[in-house]
């Protein structure tokens, strides 16, 4: 018997190797390994596409939050095996864009497709008012548009409930975007660059649409640091 151990203890580990022997105990399980799938540069820092488990993500590391570019950079990570998504598009916007007073602040705009990078590419432009809008069983209740097409984009909704069109400020909030041709196209992690040097986190429910019932669209979408410093955008089953 070691000296440090008294007999409750020495009893209390024969018990546990007992059940362990048994089949009794569940197993200890680790969590899943994250897989990189794709990667990219941002500033000078990268910016990766990854799976854990059924987890798809995206992360913008350390390096690449503190040397972000002067100028508005998107970042194309198409990727395989990360079903029902087909390519990560990461957009940094130091300057915002439209509608003003509400987007035009310095921020991420992380899109995950599930049409392909040619698909993507081939989306026309319409400017606000003129694009056709999807069926309304392929949109979550409560998101709305002003019908304007992005090129090689797309049309973007949003939840009218987010705080931003409510007068608090913009920090993180999901989108959902459709092709010129009413496609479902992507689901969107839209955040602050403030909201990172905050360190701030966010998670959102994802509605699925009877119409987009059968795409296996997760069922939330998160934002949060890392314990490397990098920002993960996270979509869970």
């Amino acid at each position: 018997m070691l000296p440090c151990m008294n007999k409750s203890s020495v009893f209390s580990a024969v018990a546990l190797v007992a059940l362990i022997g048994a089949g009794t105990m569940p197993a200890l399980s680790a969590s899943p390994a994250r897989e990189t799938i794709a990667t990219g540069t941002l500033g000078n820092g990268t910016v990766s596409a990854w799976r854990e488990g059924t987890v798809v993500g995206a992360s913008i590391d350390a390096a690449a939050l503190a040397s972000l570019p002067a100028q508005e950079t998107i970042v194309d990570l198409p990727v395989t095996n990360a079903q029902p998504f087909q390519l990560v598009e990461i957009d940094w916007n130091p300057k915002g864009h439209e509608p003003p007073g509400i987007y035009d602040v310095p921020h991420f705009d992380v899109h995950f497709y599930v049409i392909s990078k040619a698909e993507r590419d081939a989306i026309s432009f319409a400017k606000p008012g003129t694009g056709v809008k999807p069926d309304p069983a392929i949109v979550p209740e409560g998101f709305v548009t002003d019908a304007t097409v992005v090129p090689k984009m797309g049309m973007h909704y949003v939840p009218q409930a987010a705080p931003e069109f409510n007068g608090k400020p913009f920090t993180c909030t999901p989108l959902y975007g459709y092709t010129d041709h009413q496609q479902f196209a992507f689901v969107e992690a839209m955040f602050t660059k403030q909201f990172t040097a905050d360190k701030a986190s966010c998670s959102h429910n994802l509605a699925s649409p009877k119409g987009l019932a059968g795409i296996g669209l997760p069922k939330t979408i998160s934002v949060s640091m890392n314990q490397s410093g990098a920002y993960d955008i996270r979509l869970t089953n």
